[in-house]
């Protein structure tokens, strides 16, 4: 073989130094390249393949009834996951976690293959373990078995006032009631935690990167004591009288606490919507169902007449023997012939053509504007998704026969809270205060933003107001509720309505009724308003709605401790406290009864003696109002006649009043 030349050895070294040389470019240029123009991309992904970003769930804030008992909460439950690509044999694996987790062990193995031949490195075995579970899990201590912490909301008191707080979804957002509305206050803000891990995904650091924030707590004014039976005998009312739907409401006169709101059907929140369940059965049927009210809204009339008109309670009205003909040949009747009742009993036996009679007095005008400062045709401003505005139509819009049908409660659409609302205006001396559901919000460790009560505004005059509960008193003791609305040991005014429900498509009112009964207790100075309606029922308020109130009242004043203002071994005796011009009335308008009322037997409580009472004061020279807060204070009934300054008075001061008697007062100016 030849040997190379000479020559020939120097340019072949020179060739491979120059390919070395070449090849260090090229080298240092790609390191340059990764270094510094790509050194930002690899870095993230070098990060995303070592350092795991998890999110730190907030504790959810706990909403409490207004004595601190929680009906709402979070408690923590750990999730057991697996890496299927580290675990040496996966039939052990499928036996072992099946048999202490009771799942399925074929279902198990299954879902473990599947992941693994996916070349997944996480697979959820099992959520919310029991803490033995997750402890016997923990014992075997098999390095690819993890455990994630996580908050689940639970409802320790079961469908109790489920309507109110809601429910949850299953991305753990608010889906009903205050856990939808407060979501993002009772949520918090997550946090951050990132966790370094080698290449086995062994855990090397972990750090939190940003803190979480537990969401506020959240209290009500609802007081559980008293949603319970509130509940409870909304229940039986809607089963016992075939009703579709119900709801009532406990409200605080003075402060407009709502101390008990609830709706029928209720649910569990602690179960997911069943199959083929929607939603809207978890509306809250107090704010977000506007029916028809029918003769409640007779309140609204006649304290539109007091306060507009020259009608005052002794006022005799010719309800035209049950009947009357309208602009346009529409004819509108009672079920009973009455021919003249006083205003008073118009409200007491409910009569539709006297309602109308003093609509039309009142006016179109007049008619529009109360309706509008009781609170009707807005929103009262609960913080619960859905609340109706009712419905009321605008002004330009009233027909001829609008004001006759408002007068009497159609033509016109209203949510319980909305009727909670007006009838707490007459039971608080006329004026509005906004009812309200939120006692006070707090983060734990800070300062608690209590809710401070509505100022209020003033709706009717205080003389107005007055009258109007001495004749809401008069629908109990005389009226369509005297046979089942009158309290046991109370005074108490109230109103009934049953307003036909019409068919939208036969185009024809129904033989069921929107039955409401709205009433307020004691009647001297009242405490609680309570409001029932029961919706789809086959029998008037008088009968559904009027024992329901009775007893959700009696529940109520019971558990406030509220004294009771008749004494235990005397009947509540009837009204007869009405000037002669009223009883002559009344003897010649007597007959059938009301579409509001219920046959009543014929007792002997008329012939009841009164025992003797207290004594009568002095009002000679003093005003109204002073008058009016006295006889609230010593809790006498009083009747009052003109305006001004009080001139006479009988009984005179000084003598014993009959025990349920009241002080007729003439003013003058």
């Amino acid at each position: 073989m030849e040997r190379p030349s000479e020559s020939q050895a120097p340019k072949r070294l020179v060739i491979l130094a120059r390919l070395a040389v070449l090849w260090i470019i090229i080298v240092f240029a790609r390191l340059v390249h990764l270094q510094i123009f790509r050194h930002q991309e690899l870095r993230t992904k070098s990060d995303n393949q070592a350092i795991h970003e998890d999110k730190m769930l907030a504790q959810r804030g706990t909403i409490f009834d207004r004595n601190g008992m929680p009906m709402a909460m979070s408690i923590e439950k750990e999730t057991i996951t697996i890496n299927p690509m580290r675990i040496p044999d996966l039939g052990v694996a499928a036996d072992m976690m099946a048999g202490i987790l009771q799942l399925d062990r074929a279902d198990l193995y299954n879902k473990i293959l599947m992941a693994r031949a996916s070349d997944k490195g996480y697979l959820i075995v099992k959520k919310h373990v029991s803490v033995p579970e997750a402890q016997s899990i923990r014992d075997i201590n098999l390095d690819y078995v993890g455990f994630e912490k996580e908050n689940v909301r639970v409802y320790p008191k079961g469908s109790l006032a489920s309507h109110v707080l809601g429910s949850m979804d299953h991305l753990e957002h608010g889906n009903a009631g205050l856990e939808m509305s407060f979501d993002q206050e009772l949520a918090g803000t997550p946090g951050i935690a990132l966790t370094t891990t080698d290449s086995r995904r062994h855990i090397l650091e972990q750090r939190v990167d940003a803190p979480m924030e537990a969401g506020k707590d959240v209290t009500l004014t609802i007081d559980e004591r008293i949603q319970f039976p509130v509940e409870k005998i909304l229940k039986a009312a809607v089963i016992e009288h075939h009703a579709t739907t119900g709801s009532a409401i406990v409200l605080r006169v003075g402060t407009g606490e709502i101390l008990a709101m609830a709706s029928y059907p209720t649910f569990d929140p602690n179960d997911p919507l069943a199959p083929g369940e929607t939603m809207e059965s978890r509306l809250n049927l107090a704010v977000a169902a506007p029916f028809e009210p029918g003769s409640v809204f007779k309140v609204i009339t006649l304290s539109a007449a007091l306060e507009t008109t020259s009608l005052r309670p002794d006022t005799p009205i010719n309800c035209g023997n049950g009947s009357i003909m309208l602009a346009g040949g529409r004819r509108v009747g009672d079920t009973h012939s009455y021919g003249y009742l006083s205003l008073a009993d118009v409200l007491a036996k409910s009569s539709n053509v006297g309602a109308i009679k003093i609509g039309l007095t009142v006016g179109k005008t007049n008619l529009f504007d109360y309706v509008q400062k009781f609170g009707f045709g807005k929103r009262v401003g609960m913080p619960l998704p859905a609340e109706t505005n009712g419905m009321l139509r605008s002004f330009k819009k009233w027909t001829d026969d609008s004001v006759a049908s408002v007068s009497m409660g159609h033509e016109v659409g209203v949510s319980t809270i909305q009727l909670a609302q007006a009838c707490s205006i007459v039971a608080n001396n006329g004026v509005l205060v906004k009812p309200y559901l939120i006692a006070r919000t707090q983060r734990r460790g800070e300062p608690a933003e209590v809710t401070k009560p509505d100022k209020g505004k003033v709706v009717l005059q205080p003389e107005t107001s007055f009258k109007m509960r001495q004749m809401m008193e008069g629908v109990i003791l005389r009226g369509t509720g005297r046979n089942t609305a009158r309290l046991e040991g109370y005074t108490a005014g109230g109103k009934t309505g049953s307003a036909q429900m019409y068919d939208f498509k036969t185009h024809k009112y129904t033989k069921r009724y929107n039955d409401s009964f709205m009433g307020f207790a004691p009647v001297t100075n009242p405490q609680i308003v309570v409001v029932v309606t029961l919706n789809g029922a086959a029998q008037l308020a008088a009968v559904v709605a009027g024992p329901a109130f009775k007893e959700i009242s009696m529940a109520a004043l019971r558990r406030l401790g509220i004294p009771k203002d008749i004494p235990e071994d005397t009947p509540h005796v009837p009204d007869h406290t009405v000037v002669e011009s009223d009883l002559a009335i009344a003897s010649l308008s007597r007959g059938p009864l009301d579409e509001d009322e219920t046959p009543v037997e014929n007792t002997d409580q008329q012939q009841s003696p009164y025992v003797a009472g207290p004594k009568v004061p002095d009002f000679h020279g003093k005003t109204m109002r002073a008058v009016l807060e006295e006889s609230s204070a010593k809790g006498l009934q009083v009747e009052i006649r003109g305006k001004g300054i009080a001139r006479s008075q009988s009984p005179r001061a000084g003598s014993v009043l009959e025990n349920g008697g009241r002080i007729k007062v003439l003013f003058t100016r």
